[in-house]
């Protein structure tokens, strides 16, 4: 069975609304492990990022799963400051299931796409600068000044967006796998990333320094 929940100020949108805004959902601009990602403007003119679950029907979505995703939601809406790719909304619903995040934009990318691929606009040293300092003080918020703290366990150059005045944004996501897929013993074949997932939250709780 799946619970349906209400998140206070967050506004929940319908699968319709969302299906206008990103033209079909036609418009990809990621796939991860476990989610698709499209770009879409709502009605407002506002652009968002909005993380889908590639699970298509309420069979396909376990217990685990569920716990994982109110979980990630109720944490990510916590969590509000301009270095960060901050959560404005999200939409579920069991009638041709879903379970969608909705998220601020970045037009400039990644910094990994800014640092490695040829393509993109170089970043001068005031630039990088410019991101190093934004990005900690996210973290300072995020670690430090939240209570209870929000570790960001995997910041690295493919989760750190850029706005079109290139201020850096850190971004948690669902999950991608590409990050810690090398906890898997590579000799097997498949395995369950929602299992996956429960077990790193477990890890990470029980290495708190200050266990609640």
């Amino acid at each position: 069975m799946i619970y349906v929940f209400e998140i206070q100020g967050f506004p929940k949108l319908n699968r319709a609304e969302l299906e206008t805004a990103c033209e079909d959902f036609s418009n990809i601009i990621d796939t991860l492990t476990g989610c698709i990602v499209y770009k879409g403007t709502l009605s407002s003119g506002v652009e968002i990022a909005i993380a889908s679950s590639l699970m298509a029907s309420s069979k396909d979505w376990s217990k685990n799963a569920e716990m994982s995703y109110r979980k990630k939601i109720d944490m990510l809406s916590r969590v509000n400051h301009k270095n960060f790719v901050n959560l404005i909304g999200y939409c579920e619903e069991d009638e041709s299931f879903n379970r969608m995040m909705l998220f601020e934009y970045t037009p400039n990318g990644t910094l990994f796409e800014h640092l490695h691929v040829k393509e993109m606009e170089h970043l001068d040293w005031s630039a990088r600068m410019r991101i190093i300092t934004g990005i900690a003080y996210c973290l300072q918020y995020m670690h430090h000044d939240l209570n209870p703290p929000v570790a960001h366990s995997n910041l690295n150059s493919h989760n750190i967006f850029l706005t079109d005045d290139y201020a850096a944004k850190a971004a948690k996501y669902l999950n991608d796998k590409r990050s810690i897929s090398y906890l898997i013993d590579p000799t097997l074949k498949s395995f369950k990333n929602n299992e996956l997932d429960l077990i790193c939250e477990i890890i990470q709780e029980c290495i708190q320094p200050n266990p609640r």
